[in-house]
């Protein structure tokens, strides 16, 4: 009886350390611990979806390295503009500054989903939806 203790408590111990040797590649492996990124939803490219009812399409690329490709492409005529910027994420204002050679712009955001925010430029007393593609 004495001998089948002895076999169970040192079954028991050696069970105890195998847990205790792998309970940090349980724990230490998931990144949802980590709270995402805020402007990681902005990253892509947006088109602006009032753009295509007149007749071209009007797209925003965001790297996460702060810069933007603003590039215009006409339906029809199949000619294209792109121009270099760069930009800053205000997630806490919801807002984004976009900084090309001519012009600051200062966007405040309504985020509808994660593909689709809507768009308001300074003052301005309208709205342009922007979807991503």
């Amino acid at each position: 009886m004495k001998k089948v203790f002895q076999l169970k408590f040192a079954h028991s111990l050696l069970l105890v350390f195998f847990c205790a040797l792998l309970s940090p590649v349980f724990t230490s492996c998931g990144g949802d611990d980590e709270p995402d990124d805020p402007t990681d939803f902005l990253i892509g490219t947006w088109r602006v979806q009032e753009s295509i009812e007149y007749g071209y399409h009007e797209d925003y690329s965001f790297k996460k390295d702060g810069a933007c490709v603003y590039k215009v492409l006409e339906i029809e005529s199949g000619g294209t503009g792109t121009y270099e910027a760069s930009y800053i994420h205000y997630p806490e204002e919801c807002q984004i500054k976009i900084f090309t050679s001519d012009e600051d712009i200062i966007w405040t955001y309504e985020k509808i989903s994660d593909t689709r925010i809507a768009v308001t430029e300074g003052l301005a007393d309208y709205s342009l939806v922007l979807f991503k593609l």
